[in-house]
């Protein structure tokens, strides 16, 4: 993935280091915006959180380094975002229930249990996956369907995506309204809230 050194979520790069002042202000705006994004992809809020802290660790990371970026570094933090959440998925315990002769002293009884917001949506990934799978064929057009999905999903503004995408506002305006009519026909629930 191409990076650059941003000057915030929706700042062009520059060729000066980011001041550790700047670095804090970035932060404190992407993490809102990837957690309420990823609030959308998992039913478990705390995973949303750890994911979205965990993603700003990697964007500060990144910045100390002195990496340059060469889109927005929403574009970055959001590849990185996606992917956290994947691997979550992927590396979730499979959850089995195996015999036992004698139950051990201090189990307590499965209903006692804390309720895991995974297992109890464990399909959350694969309707969330399907959803835009769906909306993407309703849409039928690549560029448009991935700017209704950075819009609507991971809350980019249409700065970010012209820039992100290297075209002009106006077309993304144009492309989004064009997917929105499209999207609206889906047969699914689209997301919840209102970007």
């Amino acid at each position: 993935m191409a990076k650059s050194e941003g000057t915030g979520a929706t700042g062009s790069s520059s060729s000066a280091p980011m001041s550790e002042a700047r670095l804090k202000e970035l932060v404190r705006e992407l993490q809102p915006r990837l957690v309420t994004s990823l609030r959308e992809i998992t039913p478990d809020e705390q995973v949303a959180e750890n994911i979205a802290a965990r993603t700003c660790m990697v964007v500060i990371n990144e910045v100390r380094k002195g990496t340059v970026f060469h889109k927005p570094v929403i574009a970055y933090a959001t590849t990185v975002a996606r992917r956290m959440a994947i691997d979550h998925w992927r590396s979730a315990a499979v959850r089995r229930e195996e015999p036992v002769a004698v139950i051990p002293e201090g189990s307590r009884h499965a209903a006692a249990r804390e309720p895991d917001p995974d297992a109890a949506n464990p399909g959350a990934r694969l309707e969330f996956e399907e959803m835009l799978l769906i909306v993407r064929k309703e849409i039928g057009d690549d560029r448009r369907a991935r700017i209704w999905e950075l819009r609507h999903i991971w809350l980019w503004t249409g700065v970010e995506i012209a820039e992100a995408l290297r075209i002009s506002a106006s077309t993304v305006s144009r492309e989004l309204r064009r997917a929105d009519e499209k999207a609206r026909t889906a047969p699914v629930p689209l997301p919840r809230r209102e970007s």
